[in-house]
């Protein structure tokens, strides 16, 4: 048997204008709050929610004037609506959006060109309504789409939201629609600019994360620099082909104690040659090696659930196009915080599996990347059975891809991962046993003869970490 390739497919946006985004940006003026003087006597404070009788608590429960709701302001935590020491924050569901002053998005200003917005929201200056403060939370926040240029550019205003203290990993994702090119054209924190057309923190030298197909996205942590902060974040999302609408989506995994767990959701294709019992060992064996690889950190044993796809017409199909788009966007169970597991017959060329993305929609069915596929029939021995090793090894693989990992070393021997902790192989071949991270379960390429089972720290982290450990 030869090698199997694995594989994920993404489009880098090496056409992308950087000027549509660094033009001269022109802020518009807004009135600042002064903090003004609280005409009510703190001492006589004794209702029930610890607040003066002209005051009402805010979305972080701060007391504030009452009479700045619905004032034609958007009171959206920034320094320009202080008050007593802290800033003033009614751009939350709770209170309407400061009762229509702020959109639901985040924005202050319903008439934002998405072509060309105000530095305030690309800087973070007006953070949006947090996400996450309450538990685990993935909001998806519909966006008009724009036709920028008349060639490349469609764009949509920029969202922001604010991640909670004690954020443990959060997912910003934009998709765009079924056949449009989803791209960040902007993204940042509290600290600054986190991805843009020319600089990614996220991805390798060649693209990857902040460009795909369908939808772009970045999980954070993806390496060691990529930690989230708490505070405001924001992406401008633009596509690079015809798009009507399309959704930002969120995903934030605040502090708490989890099971550490992933949850898979197994989708067995009809004449697929997959049954739930010639499936249970590969999944056993990937436990095995996900919880060996990050020492104890994070399982998968027993926390799948199978699924029957009825349309026989997946099991044999082409690595791109409608119908892997199609499977993909399949939605199974009522929990968002899994992993979709597809498991076809074959592809039309030499694959063992895809993911969606690097990473993949995390905490988001129902896209055309929501999921990973891994085909039965390169995994056969000579029996006719399932190689439940090999298997297991794929389905770990494409898991770390969807996750935010990327390959050891591809293929050429000329890019690699951002991990510091991965070996970078230049061998011609690069092949498993010409490679020091030959045996890396997310080097480029593996046969059923290579063992692939080590993980490294910055790896086992990623997976840890992740939104979408329960």
């Amino acid at each position: 048997m030869s090698n199997g390739l694995r594989n994920t497919f993404w489009t880098p946006a090496s056409l992308f204008l950087w000027a549509l985004i660094s033009c001269s940006i022109a802020c518009p003026g807004q009135a600042g709050r002064n903090g003004g003087v609280d005409d009510d006597d703190v001492a006589d404070d004794d209702d029930d929610e610890n607040c003066a009788s002209d005051e009402v608590e805010d979305c972080n429960g701060n007391c504030a004037p009452a009479k700045w709701l619905n004032d034609d302001f958007c009171d959206n935590g920034s320094p320009d609506s202080e008050w007593e020491g802290y800033n003033v924050d009614f751009n939350c569901a709770e209170h309407n959006f400061d009762e229509g002053d702020c959109e639901e998005t985040g924005d202050d200003d319903d008439d934002i060109d998405p072509c060309n917005p105000p530095a305030s929201l690309l800087n973070c200056d007006a953070p949006g309504p947090l996400i996450g403060g309450s538990g685990w939370e993935n909001p998806a926040i519909s966006t008009d789409v724009t036709q920028c240029d008349p060639d490349l550019i469609w764009a949509a205003a920029p969202v922001s939201r604010t991640l909670p203290p004690g954020v443990v990993s959060a997912y910003v994702g934009y998709s765009g629609g079924t056949s449009s090119e989803s791209v960040f054209g902007y993204l940042a924190n509290d600290s600054g600019p986190l991805a843009t057309s020319s600089t990614n923190e996220f991805a390798q030298s060649d693209g990857g994360g902040v460009f795909d197909d369908h939808v772009a996205g970045v999980v954070m942590p993806m390496t060691p620099a990529t930690d989230p902060l708490p505070g405001c974040i924001v992406v401008w999302p633009l596509t690079l082909s015809p798009s009507e609408s399309g959704e930002v989506l969120f995903t934030v995994r605040p502090a708490g104690e989890t099971d550490d767990l992933i949850h898979i959701n197994v989708g067995l294709v009809a004449e697929s040659g997959a049954t739930p019992s010639n499936m249970e060992e590969s999944l056993s064996d990937a436990a095995n090696l996900l919880y060996e690889g990050t020492n104890e950190g994070v399982d998968l044993l027993g926390a799948w659930s199978f699924y029957t796809i009825s349309e026989s017409a997946f099991s044999y199909i082409a690595a791109e196009g409608s119908d892997i788009n199609a499977l993909r966007r399949t939605r199974m169970g009522e929990d968002d915080r899994t992993i979709n597991l597809f498991v076809i017959g074959a592809f039309d060329e030499s694959i063992l599996g895809i993911a969606g993305g690097i990473p993949g929609p995390l905490g988001h069915q129902g896209t055309a990347s929501s999921g990973t596929v891994v085909a039965v029939e390169p995994h056969l021995d000579g029996n006719g059975d399932i190689d439940s090793v090999y298997m297991a090894q794929t389905i770990v693989h494409e898991v770390g891809h969807y996750l935010g990992l990327y390959h050891t070393t591809e293929s050429g021997g000329s890019s690699w991962d951002p991990l510091p902790d991965t070996p970078q192989c230049t061998a011609d071949p690069t092949t498993p046993s010409a490679c020091a991270d030959g045996d890396n379960f997310m080097f480029w390429t593996g046969g059923p003869d290579d063992e692939q089972s080590t993980f490294s720290a910055e790896q086992s982290n990623v997976f840890v970490s992740s939104p979408i450990v329960q």
